[in-house]
């Protein structure tokens, strides 16, 4: 029997090397931008910036609102009440969904009748096969994909001690993704995992846990490397490399809950506020240049509602607590953006013979020459206003374009960048120094995003505006339903 078993493993190794090879895990557009979404302020904050903010985004997560002690408080008692309003709120907006998470190995998250329960083997592996699958044929076909494990290791790299563990083995982590591949089987199942951003143990770890569990046959599709910084900040290479050793065994890559606290950087609010764009590029700058990367989420988006608490010391997010759009949105926005091709240099004209030098100018008064420089006024603020041009559905198609209205105000010139998506999937970008004033442009569309459009009739959408100059970032959105 052990050449068979010899045999076995190693047509498994194979298989998986070739796997790997293949680029399974390569994104096929654009990364994704998305942001977790807080039920509280989702549900009851009667501000509206929170959802209009929120509407920019291509993608959301739940932060709470699909774990297990929210939608199973009783046992095979269901209540998707606040998860239902944050998908339906990504559909109206064209937004796609990445859910959050069907288990925690972490038993302070159990609801008490699961955690207090007696169980064997067998009723827990019930109980496990009953949450997973009634969770995700719930949202089948409207969540795309899911976060199934949630932070099973230690930082030590060894597997972490909780109900699922304790109860039904190892194996839990393998049986969990068979049941959430059985209810959808075209939603993409992701590890997520916590403080593995780096070369480490745990990273380590965490790579040989996807492996392992993809060698068993476990439906492995992506991975989650979380980056809630602390106090070690990662260059743009250690991030590339943390993506790539994951991707380079064919699954896809997602930086899965980012947030970038200050109340490390010293120095003035203006250069902790540039420090944290820095990481926040390099992060993104990672996630665009390595093609497993497919979406970076950041963990809320508003510094009023964050869990990195006390908020007014953290400010970890992109935008401030009056929702404008501090340095760090800017940075992730251009290292998403690919810049443009090169326009070719045009051919050099003829020189001509420089004209008879001029004498120079008389000197000034005395007087003049001792008037002290006049104090620069301080610039107006930036601001920007865009309007997505409300049109038939078959004028867009034909004219292989989307007509914008836009404003910018505040500023002699800006690079302005926007995007557009329907469904989440982005359609159209374009970006342009553009001087102040009001301006039409028409965004072209390519064949692929005119495919994607004729298919999304009665979808919204969505176009996104970000205009930067000299540190100064403005941000609008416009909605239009494709009819």
């Amino acid at each position: 029997m052990k050449p068979r078993i010899t045999l076995v493993v190693a047509c498994a190794a194979v298989l998986l090397a070739a796997h790997a090879a293949t680029p399974a895990g390569a994104r096929t557009g654009p990364v994704q931008l998305g942001a977790a979404v807080y039920t509280d302020a989702f549900l009851s904050d009667p501000d509206p910036r929170y959802r209009a903010t929120l509407a920019g985004y291509d993608s959301i997560t739940a932060e709470t609102a699909m774990k297990i002690g929210i939608v199973q408080p009783r046992r095979g008692a269901f209540d998707f009440t606040a998860a239902d309003a944050m998908v339906a709120f990504s559909e109206a907006h064209g937004q796609g969904v990445f859910g959050h998470t069907l288990t925690w190995c972490a038993d302070s998250t159990l609801p008490g009748w699961l955690r207090n329960g007696s169980w064997t083997r067998e009723t827990l592996l019930a109980v496990l096969e009953e949450h997973v699958t009634r969770v995700v044929t719930h949202f089948r076909g409207r969540v795309a994909a899911w976060d199934v494990v949630n932070e099973a290791l230690n930082d030590d790299g060894t597997r972490r001690d909780c109900l699922w563990k304790r109860v039904i083995g190892d194996d839990w982590i393998a049986q969990a993704f068979r049941f959430a591949r059985s209810a959808d089987p075209a939603a993409k199942l992701f590890y997520n995992e916590v403080r593995a951003d780096f070369a480490s143990p745990k990273y380590d770890a965490t790579v040989n846990l996807v492996r392992e569990l993809r060698l068993g046959g476990a439906p492995v599709d992506g991975a989650g490397l979380q980056y809630h910084l602390t106090d070690r900040m990662p260059t743009q290479e250690q991030v590339q490399g943390a993506i790539r050793g994951l991707g380079d065994l064919g699954v896809e890559v997602h930086i899965s809950e980012l947030d970038v606290p200050v109340w490390r950087f010293g120095g003035t609010p203006e250069r902790r506020f540039a420090r944290q764009a820095e990481v926040y590029r390099a992060v993104a700058g990672a996630c665009q240049a390595e093609p497993a990367c497919v979406r970076i989420t950041t963990w809320g988006f508003t510094d009023r509602y964050t869990w990195r608490l006390p908020w007014q010391e953290s400010l970890p997010l992109p935008f401030d607590s009056e929702y404008r759009p501090k340095p760090s949105w800017s940075a992730m926005q251009e290292a998403l953006t690919p810049p443009p091709a090169p326009e070719p240099e045009p051919s050099p004209a003829p020189t001509a013979e420089p004209p008879p030098a001029q004498p120079p100018p008389a000197p000034a008064a005395a007087s003049a020459a001792a008037a002290p420089p006049a104090a620069s006024p301080s610039p107006p603020p930036l601001s920007l206003t865009v309007k997505l041009r409300r049109q038939r559905l078959r004028t867009w198609l034909a004219r292989r374009a989307l007509a914008v209205r836009l404003q910018l105000e505040g500023t002699g010139s800006a690079q302005v960048r926007l995007v557009a998506r329907v469904r989440g999937r982005v359609i159209a970008r374009m970006r342009a120094v553009l001087s102040s004033g009001r301006r039409s442009l028409r965004i072209e569309l390519t064949p692929v995003a005119v495919r994607a459009l004729r298919r999304a009739s009665g979808a919204r959408v969505v176009l996104a505006a970000v205009a930067t100059d000299a540190g100064r970032s403005a941000g609008a959105v416009s909605r239009v339903r494709a009819g």
